[in-house]
């Protein structure tokens, strides 16, 4: 082989290793992840009623505990989500239960929570769920996807 030929493919190979290494930042164009999804099925409903709140993790892990704000961002309540045995994909429930919950560690990878509102609740308020976007992250700065409601 000529060594014009081996420093042509080693150009090449080295300007191709460089371009996937940092596509982001040479196109422009960041792939989109899709964060969990927090649902309220009912939302309106009078002060004591139950809304069904339903989370879809996508791929990320979700912190068990739910809080329920103001629409000013007013702590009200929070409520930490146990599954069942039906919950559970496929594990023991004892060893179901945890900090977080991950792909795979929920049926469908859906969390659904039944809450009562209290009989002092009126007005707007929102459902806020955080999930972990990498590992070892601090709780403080855990991003967050929320929801609101009603209540009557």
């Amino acid at each position: 082989m000529k060594i014009s030929n081996i420093l042509i493919a080693v150009i090449f190979l080295v300007l191709i290793s460089l371009f996937s290494l940092n596509f982001e930042e040479l196109t422009g164009y960041v792939p989109k992840q899709k964060i969990p999804e927090v649902s309220v099925i009912q939302k309106v409903v009078d002060s004591g009623e139950e809304i069904k709140i339903r989370v879809k993790i996508n791929g990320f892990c979700v912190d068990p505990k739910f809080e329920i704000l103001t629409r000013a961002d007013l702590h009200k309540d929070d409520k930490t989500y146990l599954p069942t045995e039906d919950d559970c994909a496929k594990q023991n429930t004892r060893t179901c239960k945890g900090l977080k919950y991950c792909s795979g560690d929920i049926k469908d990878n859906i969390l659904e929570l039944n809450y009562k509102t209290e009989a002092d609740f009126q007005g707007d308020y929102k459902v806020r769920v955080k999930y972990i976007e990498k590992p070892g992250q601090d709780e403080f700065y855990m991003p967050y996807v929320e929801a609101g409601f009603s209540v009557v």
